[in-house]
């Protein structure tokens, strides 16, 4: 998984707007929860929509289909959270009625235990399945997760500059951009890329603008922190999303 940062940082002098810690707590925790995140969300919303109704629907629906996960995080994640992940992605696919399959991996696990099964003379060898039932899927379901996290500061100054009454606050907001590639698989042409983009936050807002995600080019930089469990909130929404879309496209 890729990671991005991003860091904002705002500066507003507040000289006589405010006169005591607990007017300035008011002040900024009311400009901190402003209009921006439900017009970022909007944006956003509508930058997912555009780009994928861009993209050609593919009719998966009673079609075999291999789910591949993202590999970056398959190496590093423990079995619950590979079975949380295998679900959560094949889940929309079972949705439309195509029919999830087993990995290359999986098939020669499954093989070799057939195999085995097929030796042991205590095995009633009639409720074995038959031979050359295992099937190869027609296409692929490539996914791919694109993580950013954004820290928003605001630094609030009551009095004069020189009296330093100043108080900081902040917020931190993940990203999770996720992508949905379907491959033939008997050629290896991709014949569509789907993406979704969650979010998920300490608070309400989420001002950066990430629209570059459904185009072309995607640069931000600097530096900023969000908790695991706004990495996994943000990825959660964004498995949703790729869930409604692929409903929508690829039934």
């Amino acid at each position: 998984m890729k990671k991005v940062f991003v860091s904002i940082l705002v500066v507003v002098p507040m000289f006589a707007l405010a006169q005591s810690v607990d007017q300035l707590i008011d002040l900024g925790g009311k400009i901190l929860s402003s209009g921006q995140a439900a017009q970022e969300k909007g944006k956003l919303s509508k930058a997912a929509a555009k780009y994928n109704a861009d993209q050609p629907p593919v009719s998966l629906a009673r079609q075999t289909v291999e789910v591949r996960p993202p590999r970056d995080e398959w190496s590093r994640w423990d079995d619950s959270a590979r079975r949380w992940m295998r679900s959560s992605l094949s889940a929309p696919l079972t949705a439309i009625a195509a029919r999830p399959v087993w990995n290359t991996g999986e098939i020669g696990d499954e093989s070799q235990e057939r195999d085995s099964l097929e030796s042991n003379r205590w095995v009633n060898q009639r409720s074995l399945p038959d031979k050359g039932t295992i099937e190869v899927a027609s296409y692929t379901l490539e996914f791919d997760f694109l993580e950013l996290e954004k820290s928003q500061d605001m630094e609030l100054f009551m009095g004069r500059w020189w009296n330093q009454n100043s108080l900081r606050l902040s917020r931190e907001t993940a990203y999770c951009g996720l992508t949905a590639t379907v491959r033939d698989r008997h050629t290896g042409e991709v014949l569509a890329i789907y993406k979704t983009l969650g979010t998920a936050s300490s608070a309400d807002n989420v001002g950066a603008q990430l629209g570059g995600f459904f185009s072309n080019s995607l640069g931000f930089s600097s530096s900023g922190n969000s908790g695991d469990d706004l990495h996994f909130r943000a990825m959660e929404n964004a498995t949703g999303q790729m869930a409604t879309v692929i409903k929508q496209k690829c039934r």
